[in-house]
């Protein structure tokens, strides 16, 4: 059986009135309040750094050109242009990803269980 870990932090009283607040408002527990805030914040976090990951990755390829190699695997066969926010008339460099039919088919089913574009980028970087 493995000892939760308790973690303290100093959140100064302005925020922990707040929070006192919320909680008495929402009828939750003052722990629970302060747990779904950090858990909240830090996926909300994840995703900016993970779109931020994107934004850089697409500012560093060489001027927009169709490449010709999959973006993910390399590979250089039945290369299709991905367009991130599925509209085809976007047809922005930082819109835009050639991936291979291989590569497609796997995002394909991969978002099916997920959200578009935040998932796309977990899954390009996988």
């Amino acid at each position: 059986m493995t000892k939760e870990k308790s973690t303290s932090i100093r959140l100064g009283d302005k925020l922990e009135e707040l929070i006192d607040q919320y909680a008495a408002f929402t009828r939750k527990k003052r722990s629970t309040v302060v747990r779904e805030g950090l858990t909240e914040w830090l996926f909300e976090k994840t995703k900016y750094l993970q779109f931020e990951r994107m934004k850089e990755y697409l500012a560093k390829r060489d001027s927009f050109t169709f490449m010709n190699i999959c973006e993910k695997c390399d590979s250089m066969d039945e290369l299709v242009i991905f367009h991130l926010d599925g509209d085809v008339k976007n047809t922005g460099a930082e819109n835009l990803v050639t991936l291979c039919k291989s590569c497609l088919v796997a995002f394909e089913i991969f978002r099916l269980k997920h959200n578009v574009l935040e998932k796309f980028i977990e899954w390009f970087f996988a």
